[in-house]
């Protein structure tokens, strides 16, 4: 491998996607702490998790506002880098395939020990998408966009009408899972951990059908994204306003929609039982959070923009640096508070008190982020991966200016 091959270094990033990055994971650590009270408990407990006024107010913003959101803001901005990998690495002479190949199989280790602590990781998903984002190297922009709707709509429909037929997620067969993911997930032995995050991706991704929807979901946002790279659109967003303006007129109206939908079905309890129709609900909910993702990735870029001197700006950008760093140090945390091993509030915390978390998790991790940044090149995890994806050795504190 040729000795001019680098990996990106810090002043060669791209500010406001590492804004967009850190935005997104504020809202990935809020909802997944939520995840620990909500979805990944028996319904008794999930219950009585939520029995309070305030639980259920904030049950109600996280549906609307924030559930599904930013980790789909996340997905899209991941496609856009591993699209900057891809075109680096090519500029450079490299054989693309093999290297962004073996990049892309230790992203995957990485995901499956990463799947024994947190049931609900991305990076596996990731990693098989980013495989197959290769296959897209040479196709249009107009080819990129047909994709990715054909992804996101289509095993997505078929995904979800096997799981209506089928009644997957029924109560029945549900709860005794998590039943035994709380008791596990509460005992002091790690291997009981371990087995508690395997039986409940296990019964979630793969007997519930979640992968293939989460697999054509993922890729069709990866190309997204790639699209967005190739249209040049966050490399200097001075020269692109008017682009970015146009795609929040088109996001805004189908985010509103969205929305009022949303409120409207909870406030009034409506349920879909005809099938045809609810296939047609869940593809405008799912066009409608990617909708209201981007909806916050066009305003916030702008007003980034226009002050970019904004002290909240520096604090998205310095964890969205070291975005996977600060991503897998959100599972160390949750297991400290919730397993056995640390804490053992699992099953025990209100849904309310998850926010007050999140918000001093992502401080810290502002504060760490900074410090950590302006004194190494990279994050820790993301060295790693470098010098493994390299095969070479990078220094990883920036040189001393005497």
């Amino acid at each position: 491998m040729s000795a001019s091959i680098q990996p990106i270094q810090q002043n060669e990033r791209s500010a406001g996607v590492d804004v967009l990055r850190g935005f997104a994971l504020g809202g990935v650590v809020i909802a997944n702490l939520a995840s620990f009270v909500t979805f990944g408990m028996p319904g008794t407990t999930a219950e009585a998790m939520t029995s309070m006024t305030w639980d259920k107010v904030y049950e109600f913003v996280l549906t609307v506002f924030i559930d599904n959101k930013f980790i789909t803001l996340f997905s899209l901005l991941f496609g856009y880098g591993f699209g900057v990998i891809m075109e680096r690495v090519s500029q450079k002479g490299i054989d693309t395939s093999t290297f962004f190949s073996r990049r892309m199989i230790i992203l995957f280790i990485a995901g499956m020990l990463h799947l024994f602590v947190w049931w609900g990781e991305v990076l596996h998903f990731y990693a098989i998408c980013g495989m197959f984002l290769l296959l897209f190297r040479r196709v249009s922009d107009r080819g990129l966009i047909v994709s990715a709707v054909l992804l996101f709509f289509i095993p997505v429909a078929i995904a979800r009408y096997f799981q209506i037929k089928l009644n997957i997620l029924a109560p029945a067969e549900r709860d005794p899972i998590l039943e035994e993911y709380l008791v596990l997930s509460r005992s002091h032995n790690l291997f009981d951990i371990f087995r508690g995050n395997w039986i409940t991706y296990k019964y979630i991704f793969i007997d519930c059908l979640f992968d293939i929807r989460d697999f054509s979901e993922v890729l069709a946002k990866f190309l997204l994204g790639y699209y967005v790279l190739r249209k040049g659109y966050l490399k200097d967003i001075s020269l692109h306003q008017e682009s970015i303006r146009r795609m929040l007129f088109w996001s805004l109206p189908i985010a509103i929609l969205y929305v009022g939908q949303t409120i409207l079905f909870i406030l009034q309890e409506i349920r879909v039982d005809f099938i045809p129709a609810r296939l047609l609900l869940n593809a405008f909910v799912r066009t409608g959070i990617l909708a209201l993702s981007v909806t916050y990735a066009c305003s916030l870029i702008l007003l980034y923009n226009r002050r970019p001197s904004l002290k909240i700006f520096s604090g998205f950008r310095y964890i969205g640096m070291i975005s996977l760093t600060n991503y897998l140090a959100h599972t160390l945390i949750f297991i400290l508070i919730f397993n056995g091993v640390g804490f053992g509030l699992m099953g025990k915390v209100h849904l309310i008190y998850t926010l007050p978390m999140g918000v001093v998790i992502y401080v810290l991790q502002a504060f760490y982020s900074k410090w950590w940044t302006s004194r190494f090149q990279y994050g820790p995890i993301e060295w790693l991966w470098r010098q493994l994806s390299y095969w070479k050795k990078f220094p990883i504190r920036k040189a001393r200016v005497l």
